[in-house]
């Protein structure tokens, strides 16, 4: 396994949150659709089966839920004082490229690169805020998601979703 630990340099931002997780009926392949907070922006991010469910288990309020590896990271985190903030999303214009969980150590921040699937589990079930480089979204800017992943279409099963956007 790669991992890439950097120095975090500031960059401009834009906040992003869960809008729904759907899966395509046809194809059984889950995908998790990011929003700005400004409504304006749809990005969606293929899963795995097991980073879907996590998701779904994560969104759920009641916190009543076995750990899953990802909780074990943020517990490794814990235990030797590094302290979580965020996760970065990098994009090009058609996909996500990347994603890095940004944590303070010894009052120094860091980044730890991780798969976006992964890095959205992390994000939702440890209450982390997620971005991307302002940049980056208004280069992919796309208003509606593909037409290969329509979420009113009949092909697509909504497994969650969020109405606070």
């Amino acid at each position: 396994m790669r991992a890439l630990y950097i120095r975090v340099m500031a960059t401009a931002t834009t906040r992003l949150e869960i809008k729904a997780i759907v899966m395509h009926r046809s194809t059984h392949e889950p995908t998790v659709i990011l929003q700005d907070t400004d409504g304006v922006q749809l990005i969606p991010i293929p899963l795995g089966a097991a980073e879907a469910g996590a998701l779904i288990i994560g969104m759920d309020q009641d916190g009543a839920h076995l750990p899953l590896p990802h909780d074990v990271l943020l517990d490794f985190f814990a235990a030797h004082r590094f302290s979580p903030e965020s996760v970065l999303f990098h994009f090009s214009s058609e996909h996500c490229t990347g994603s890095l969980l940004r944590y303070t150590f010894r009052r120094h921040r860091y980044a730890l690169e991780v798969r976006p699937a992964d890095a959205l589990t992390i994000a939702v079930r440890n209450s982390l805020p997620m971005f991307a480089p302002t940049s980056e979204l208004e280069r992919a800017r796309r208003p509606a998601l593909p037409d290969s992943l329509d979420v009113f279409s009949q092909d697509v099963l909504l497994l969650s979703h969020r109405s606070s956007l």
